[in-house]
C-alpha cells in the first residue's frame, strides 16, 4: 500500500528515513547519506521555491520502500524529480515501481510532463 507521509507523523517519517539509509548503505560503499536532522527540517519546512511530497509504501505494518517528489513552483514546472529507495530484501517484489506509478499520477496531476 502507497500513502503520503503525515509530515507531522514522525515515526512514519523516521521510517522514511530508515528505509532511505539501508537501500543507499546497501548499494553505495561510500554512500553520502541525509541526515534525519536535515530531512525533517525539509519535511517540515515548505518554500515558495519547491514542493516536497513524500511517500511510503507499507507490507503491513512495515514501511518497506520510500519515495520523495521534487517539484519547483519558480522555474521548470514541466519538470519534477524522484528519488526511490527501497530496503534490499523487499527488492524485485514491485515496491519501487509502485511508488514510481503513484509519484507519477502527482506529477501529471500537477501539470508535469
Amino acid at each position: 500500500m502507497i500513502s503520503e507521509v503525515d509530515r507531522a507523523d514522525e515515526a512514519t517519517l523516521r521510517a522514511f528515513w530508515a528505509v532511505e539509509q539501508a537501500s543507499q548503505r546497501h548499494d553505495r560503499e561510500h554512500a553520502l547519506l541525509r541526515s534525519w536532522d536535515r530531512l525533517h527540517t525539509l519535511a517540515q519546512g515548505g518554500n515558495e521555491y519547491y514542493a516536497r511530497t513524500f511517500l511510503v509504501a507499507r507490507d503491513g505494518d512495515r514501511v518497506v520502500g520510500a519515495a520523495e517528489t521534487v517539484r519547483g513552483l519558480q522555474d521548470n514546472l514541466h519538470l519534477g524529480e524522484l528519488e526511490i529507495n527501497v530496503r534490499p530484501e523487499h527488492r524485485r517484489q514491485g515496491v519501487g515501481t509502485s511508488l514510481y506509478a503513484a509519484a507519477l499520477e502527482r506529477f501529471q496531476g500537477a501539470g508535469r510532463t
